[in-house]
């Protein structure tokens, strides 16, 4: 437990001192110095003060039962759902947040995107010049994000608050992470209690749910998705396959494919070929609907879909990717340390001591460890790559939909560190 602790205290320290040096242009460093070096500080306080003291105190060694999942779940959504118009005032503060609302309100009138009144024709991108979709002669507006999510938030406003949604699917996501928990970590209650606890009180998770940004919806299937494919059965498999087309259409369809591979390529290692093969053609499938979005829009419209809109999966690399790949950002490090920072000061202050670990887990090469752990540094290393700055965030939202990954493995390092340190670890 104490050289755990020391490494995070390290590691906290050594990245606060780099970027406290680093002139680096933009918000992140403002959320810096405003917000995440002081946590920060607070946390290494904390972990020095365990390493010398822990009290006597035992996690339960009874599993949590539904019954208090489901009352902790209901807390949560109405919390949040309560803090969406009591602190965030039920307003869009960024982008993403604007067009998802905007979207919403155009698919919730049935249509799906709005017609550009012809006196304002060849305008739409003076009136919203960012994150446009984008159709011949700029004839309709709607943005240029994936669907589902304000879709769904469309359709939820048609029956009650739009803003219920998130703080839902954030309830549905603990019920989610304590059955994926109690499968995972059957020998170890302590270990679900941690894992519940990280994302109970995760900063992140409760502020972001508060909001109409798609992570949550991130979170909550992909955990769907995890609670599925862990159960092994043909028909879970397939309803895993048909939520990971989803998740693929909620704004990006980068994100959740970065999370399922490792457990597909699990499948593969063991030459499960059939369910391999499933996933293959459904990915594939929702790849192929997810790129005709654009044409679906222009042809509801009765337009010819835009020249410069891609509708291959070459003419997307080509046109988005190759092009992020090749403006490397000079600042792409101190950028990614400052999300990695607000990650660890925006969530429980035991997952990266925990994390810290699972050094026994990963050289057993326990395969749940590696495939939870792989979606966490595919997603680092493809935003490195693509877009190391977030721009605004509550916490790092482009690891927002991993989140359950990261409390899941925090159990596993718990269980390895009891495993040796039974008396200090439950107190510490």
């Amino acid at each position: 437990m104490q050289a755990v602790l020391m490494r995070s205290t390290i590691m906290v320290l050594v990245a606060a001192v780099l970027l406290a040096n680093w002139r680096v242009p933009g918000i992140s460093r403002i959320y810096f110095l405003q917000h995440d070096l002081w946590v920060a500080i607070g946390l290494v306080a904390f972990w020095l003060l365990c390493r010398k003291w822990t009290p006597a105190w035992q996690l339960p060694r009874r599993a949590p039962s539904l019954a208090v999942v489901l009352v902790v779940a209901v807390l949560l959504a109405g919390l949040t759902w309560a803090g969406a118009h009591a602190v965030m005032s039920d307003y869009p503060l960024t982008r993403d947040e604007h067009m998802a609302t905007f979207d919403s309100m155009i698919f919730a009138s049935g249509r799906l995107a709005e017609r550009l009144p012809a006196e304002w024709a060849g305008f739409g991108k003076a009136l919203v010049p960012a994150f446009l979709m984008e159709t011949q002669g700029d004839a309709l507006l709607v943005s240029g994000y994936l669907p589902v999510n304000a879709a769904a938030r469309g359709a939820f406003g048609l029956i009650g608050d739009p803003a219920l949604m998130n703080p839902l699917l954030a309830g549905i996501g603990l019920l989610l992470l304590w059955r994926i928990a109690r499968d995972l970590l059957p020998e170890s209650p302590a270990a679900q209690w941690l894992v519940l606890g990280g994302y109970a009180v995760s900063a992140q998770v409760l502020l972001t749910a508060m909001t109409p940004y798609a992570m949550t919806g991130h979170l909550a299937l992909n955990l769907l998705w995890l609670a599925l494919f862990l159960r092994e059965k043909w028909w879970s498999h397939l309803l895993a396959m048909a939520v990971g087309m989803l998740a693929m259409g909620l704004h990006q369809f980068v994100f959740h494919p970065l999370f399922a591979a490792p457990f597909v390529l699990w499948l593969l290692l063991g030459r499960r070929w059939v369910p391999v093969a499933g996933y293959g053609a459904a990915y594939g499938a929702g790849l192929l609907l997810w790129l005709a979005w654009p044409g679906i829009v222009a042809d509801w419209a009765g337009l010819p879909p835009a020249a410069s809109a891609p509708t291959t999966l070459a003419g997307v690399v080509e046109s988005r990717i190759l092009p992020l790949i090749s403006r490397i950002d000079p600042y792409t490090l101190p950028l990614m340390l400052y999300n990695l920072l607000r990650l660890v000061t925006w969530n429980a202050a035991f997952v990266l001591p925990l994390l810290l670990a699972l050094g026994p887990a990963l050289r057993r090469r326990d395969p749940m460890v590696l495939a939870l752990l792989g979606g966490v540094v595919l997603t680092l290393a493809a935003m490195a790559i693509l877009l190391p700055y977030q721009g605004h965030g509550w916490g790092y939202r482009y690891l927002h939909g991993l989140i359950g990954s990261l409390c899941l493995l925090a159990g596993f390092g718990y269980r390895e560190l009891a495993a040796r340190e039974a008396a200090r670890s439950d107190g510490a």
